[in-house]
């Protein structure tokens, strides 16, 4: 009995030995390897926030499986293009706010990737990827003060430690000086030879992402700040190209863009930039006799040299630096009698169309329209009326051919009955009917006391 008790107090603790190095590797299957939490530029550029996740076990895993906590909720992590719902084992794999941003931007990646909806703080917080119990597998604490903060880089994780590098999705931490090609020789004073020194670039805009806006294009170096801006040959993705060091250009439609800058003599490739253009959402008003501009964008816009029209002649043009900002209306000190204005960016590019006539031909109906509302409850009782003094004549004269046929035939079928109503005009037919049905009734049996009295004679 003390054996079988031993026996089964072993085979507990055993049980549950398992169980914890089970969940130990469990902890540990999911890890954060690299946070990109602030880009250079707006966020509505390539590639977007993202994060990479290592499987550090020998099964897969799937999506499913697991969770993104970030700002204290909870993102599904969902399936993206052809990449499958599982990551293999051993593998990376990466969750992007904008996976499409992210594969505009990192061309040659050829990992998995998976699209999630989240917002990563620019000052720092705690990201945990939990199973789908809530449990967590792994947590990557960071802040500002960390590195990588609108320069380009990401963080990743070395070991035990958090550095800022060059971005790496889909591969292990590994220290890259360049991420480009672009090189510039040097000699060295001491040794006498030449020396090879890679710098990289990034394309900067400044200026709005909306169609018709006129923005400025140059590059900067990636670390470090050099003054000598390199002339490049710029190709802005929408068949427009410039040289320069300090290019300025406008889209004239909406779209993502994919932007180079090459070197003019190698025509190697230094720098490239997706950019996402939205079209401006302006609006021209007429209030009384004072016409006025709106922006209802989410952000300024530059209408620096951009016009107001008409279909004949230039009415207005906005100085050079005139910036509308969000929600912002000014009033366009212009005087014209045509209800159709055009509205161009420096290029003449028609940027807005407004018809006032539409808003005119609103504004005069709406009397006519109180009119006509007025008087429908008129017509409509008039209508009321007609239509009852007409059922009136109908049951009227419906009633007079049934006095009538009731009066000439006290057999008459109503209602598919027959009327047995006694009135003056036939009470002595119903008088007579009840004499022969009392005789037809009584009159077998006078028969049958005749047939009975002879009889009697007879015997």
């Amino acid at each position: 009995m003390n054996k079988t008790k031993h026996t089964s107090g072993l085979l507990t603790i055993v049980t549950a030995f398992v169980a914890f190095l089970l969940c130990i590797c469990y902890v540990f299957a999911i890890e954060i390897t690299e946070v990109s939490y602030d880009l250079e530029g707006s966020d509505s550029l390539a590639p977007g926030e993202w994060i990479e996740i290592y499987n550090d076990t020998t099964s897969q895993v799937e999506i499913s499986k697991i969770k993104f906590l970030e700002g204290g909720s909870y993102h599904n992590i969902n399936e993206y293009g052809a990449s499958g719902i599982v990551i293999p084992p051993l593998s990376y794999a990466v969750i992007a706010h904008r996976a499409d941003l992210f594969l505009d931007f990192f061309t040659s990646f050829s990992g998995i990737v998976f699209d999630s909806s989240f917002s990563l703080s620019n000052t720092g917080e705690t990201l945990q990827i939990t199973d789908d119990n809530q449990v967590e597998l792994d947590s990557f604490t960071y802040t500002s003060s960390d590195g990588a903060f609108g320069d380009g880089n990401t963080l990743q994780k070395n070991e035990a430690l958090i550095v800022p590098s060059q971005p790496t999705p889909g591969f292990a931490y590994t220290y890259i000086e360049s991420q480009q090609d672009t090189t510039e020789e040097s000699s060295t004073s001491t040794s006498g030879s030449s020396q090879k020194i890679t710098r990289t670039y990034d394309i900067v805009i400044e200026g709005d992402f909306f169609s018709g806006v006129r923005n400025k294009f140059f590059v900067k170096e990636k670390i470090g700040e050099r003054t000598n801006i390199p002339t490049a040959f710029w190709n802005f993705g929408d068949t427009s190209v410039a040289k320069g060091r300090e290019v300025y250009h406008a889209y004239s439609e909406e779209g993502t863009y994919h932007i180079t800058a090459s070197d003019i003599k190698t025509e190697e490739v230094f720098a490239t930039l997706v950019v996402v253009i939205t079209k401006p959402n302006i609006k021209i008003t007429k209030e009384g006799e004072v016409y006025k501009l709106t922006n209802l964008s989410d952000s300024s816009i530059n209408i620096s040299k951009w016009s107001v029209h008409d279909q004949a002649k230039t009415l207005f043009s906005f100085p050079q630096h005139t910036i509308l900002l969000r929600s912002q209306s000014i009033t366009i000190p212009i005087d014209t009698d045509q209800l159709v204005l055009y509205l161009q960016n420096e290029f003449g590019v028609t940027i807005l169309e407004n018809n006032l006539q539409i808003e005119v031909k609103k504004a005069q109906e709406t009397p006519k329209d109180v009119t006509k509302k007025s008087t429908e409850p008129k017509e409509i009782k008039k209508t009321k009326q007609n239509t009852e003094n007409i059922a009136k004549k109908e049951n009227f004269k419906k009633e007079n051919d049934t006095t009538e046929k009731e009066k000439n035939n006290f057999f008459s079928i109503k209602d598919k009955q027959i009327n047995l109503t006694v009135t003056k005009e036939n009470f002595w037919m119903w008088v007579l009917g009840l004499i022969l049905v009392s005789f037809l009734i009584i009159s077998p049996l006078f028969f049958e006391i005749y047939r009975s009295n002879k009889n009697k004679k007879q015997k």
